[in-house]
């Protein structure tokens, strides 16, 4: 999966809810903050009118004392306040105060405790003193503040009425009335008047409070409720998106995204770093051919039983999954091959019991995921930067590199195939330079007329040449080179390098021959590759009838439509094109039906085998004998000795190569070649 990509579905899977729960956590406390400090508005907003109304009451008796104070003197008024009745309707209890607190004059048993003395501070500021005999649970004095218990106060607003109450007396009852003194300087005196007033809370004064207090409480419970839901659904959806995204659509298990992201965390954690795991890759072969006998439908329902027969194998801390097509990879745990191996046994008793249409086979890769150690022996905390898609990679090999295709055969990775993979990678490493530094060298091999053994063609193979790792032949990196796709750059230069040595030696006046170059199936998936080659070739101004180039036989299974087009061109261009290694596949005649070739290379496998000797030869009789009447030229290569000579010149063969006549050969080894092919040609016309 590219990096693009990844990123993409880590994006989509992992949408973040923690800051919809952040949100959600803010909006609650910031509503909460909000409802309280209403609340307390609300409340005491109710409360200091009443505190309000109380003083108003006091301050009316308050005003008529100090006005008396000051028409008719303290004496007098000191003795108007002992002779007042306390038991008149109108009657409000009085203290005349000094500055240092002591009661001098009081009216009634009633008096301030002035030792707590306090301050009323909401709106507009009262000085006021609790009463001394009647003590209210509903007022406290904390550091010299007057503040009210709203918890009482509620306590008994919501008192139910009794039975024989009607709610709207219930209403008007009083809640509570609370006793205190309200404090007033007397002017131009050392005296201070108290005056009692009873603040009164009726059940009507608070109830219209709360029930806005409730409204607000309800539409933010209300708020906080319709963003729960929201989160909830963002949960619920999110487990939605994440069972999508990891569901195979084929067998309805999990798909490899799953398998590679759990893998990993099951690998890297604490709990496992002594368990020792293996990771299997499964494949069941020629799945294309059962989907041809019974339909893509069958084939679908194959998978899925096959992905039931694993899922009924594996443990806590295992996995599977379907990779693509036919292929499986699992993950287990055990502690030895046998173990695994005894597992794998199981599975394939239960496949067996499919109700499959034929016999089933599977090769399995398996790589073992050991516990790591330190340098100093001792097991690592945990396994660290463990790649799913590395280990999977190993466990391919081994399943590429077992070449047995019956039963449930297991191949386990080792050393040999990491060293071709190292191998693999170096060379990787190593292509781009060596191609500019010319490191990829042209070997030529003569090809010569069997009847008067003259020179009449050369094949140009490659081969790697550095001072690091010497001679490197070509079956041990044309093949990366196919898979990896620099098989192309490596045509185009052996195509170039050809064309240079060709136009050089015609400059030098050398007789010259025809030399063939291989050009790979990949190339032929371009439409423009005759006028590619001809740009190659041109730049050089090489004749380009002396340049064959060889196509394999596999190249007539890819688009035979642009196969056909591209040799026809390059034929109109004049290049001769033929067709290597005939007879190696199984449609060798229906490339000779549809293309138009002018060479045909007899494969080296013709001629090998002394138990077939007979039938190879009455084949190769045929094929020639076939190609003539095509109008085509026959090549037989891996010749190597003299009886196979003479046979093919009976058969009227145009040119062998092989061993027998010259092996391939520096360009200066073929330069000594083409020179002596010159001075035999002078030697005869001399004569």
């Amino acid at each position: 999966m590219s990096v693009t990509k990844e990123r993409r579905v880590r994006r989509l899977r992992k949408k973040q809810l923690w800051p919809s729960i952040v949100v959600l956590l803010l909006f609650s406390a910031i509503f909460v903050g909000i409802i309280a400090i209403l609340l307390e508005l609300l409340i005491g907003e109710a409360i200091n009118g009443k505190v309000e109304i109380a003083y108003n009451q006091a301050e009316r008796t308050g005003k008529q004392i100090i006005k008396s104070f000051r028409q008719d003197g303290r004496n007098k008024t000191f003795q108007l306040l002992k002779n007042l009745d306390v038991k008149s309707k109108n009657y409000t209890p009085v203290c005349v105060i000094k500055q240092n607190g002591t009661v001098v004059v009081q009216t009634g048993k009633d008096m301030p405790n002035v030792k707590e003395r306090g301050i009323w501070n909401r709106g507009q500021e009262y000085h006021l003193y609790l009463d001394q005999t009647t003590r209210n649970q509903m007022v406290d004095l904390n550091n010299g503040k007057i503040k009210l218990s709203y918890k009482k106060l509620l306590y008994n607003l919501m008192k139910e009425p009794s039975g024989k109450e009607t709610y709207a007396k219930w209403m008007q009852e009083p809640v509570t009335a609370i006793p205190v003194w309200f404090e007033m300087d007397i002017p131009d005196s050392n005296y201070k008047l108290a005056v009692k007033s009873n603040v009164l809370f009726k059940r009507r004064d608070l109830v219209t409070t709360l029930e806005v207090a409730l409204v607000v409480i309800a539409m933010t419970m209300i708020s906080i409720f319709l963003f729960l839901v929201y989160l909830v659904n963002s949960i619920v959806s999110q487990k939605r998106i994440d069972k999508l995204l990891y569901l195979d659509i084929t067998t309805g298990g999990h798909n490899w995204l799953y398998f590679f992201e759990k893998g990993s965390a099951i690998l890297n954690k604490r709990s496992n770093k002594n368990k020792t795991f293996w990771l299997l890759s499964i494949e069941l072969q020629k799945y294309r051919n059962y989907c041809s006998c019974y339909g893509a439908k069958s084939g679908d329902e194959l998978l899925e039983r096959i992905n039931g027969c694993l899922r009924s194998i594996v443990h806590k801390n295992e996995l599977y999954a379907r990779y693509a097509e036919a292929e499986f990879g699992l993950l287990l745990c055990a502690e030895t091959k046998e173990e695994v191996e005894s597992r794998m046994s199981i599975l394939q008793q239960r496949i067996a019991k499919l109700p499959q249409q034929q016999s089933l086979n599977f090769k399995i890769g398996v790589y073992e995921c050991a516990p790591f150690f330190k340098e100093n022996g001792k097991k690592a905390k945990k396994r660290n930067s463990i790649d799913m898609k590395e280990l999977y990679h190993d466990a391919c090999t081994a399943r590429e590199n077992n070449y047995t295709n019956n039963g449930f055969k297991i191949t386990y990775f080792n050393m040999t195939m990491l060293e071709a993979q190292l191998w693999e990678h170096h060379v990787e490493e190593r292509m781009e330079d060596a191609l500019r530094n010319k490191e990829f060298t042209v070997y030529l091999q003569p090809k010569y007329s069997p009847d008067n053994k003259e020179l009449g063609g050369a094949e140009a193979l490659v081969r790697w040449i550095n001072e690091k790792d010497g001679f490197i032949s070509p079956n041990r990196f044309i093949p990366i080179f196919e898979k990896n796709g620099f098989i192309l750059k490596l045509d185009d230069y052996m195509i170039s390098e050809v064309a240079r040595l060709q136009a050089e030696w015609i400059r030098k006046g050398e007789k010259v021959v025809p030399v063939s170059v291989n050009v790979s199936r990949a190339h032929f998936t371009r439409s423009d590759l005759a006028e590619h080659i001809c740009r190659l070739v041109d730049q050089y101004g090489t004749p380009h009838n002396v340049i064959e180039l060889e196509l394999t036989e596999s190249a007539f299974f890819d688009d035979k439509e642009v196969l056909l087009n591209t040799v026809t061109k390059l034929q109109e261009y004049g290049f001769a094109v033929s067709m290597d290694d005939f007879g190696a596949g199984y449609s060798s005649l229906n490339s000779l039906k549809d293309l138009p070739l002018d060479v045909i290379k007899l494969d080296a496998e013709f001629f090998r085998g002394e138990s077939q000797q007979i039938r190879g030869e009455i084949i190769v009789k045929e094929i020639i004998q076939l190609a003539r009447r095509l109008q085509m030229r026959i090549v037989a290569e891996g010749i190597e000795s003299k009886e196979q000579v003479d046979f093919l010149s009976d058969l009227g063969c145009d040119l062998i190569q092989g061993y027998y006549f010259a092996k391939p050969m520096p360009v200066g080894e073929y330069e000594s070649v083409l020179q002596g092919v010159e001075e035999r040609s002078l030697e005869g016309k001399m004569s």
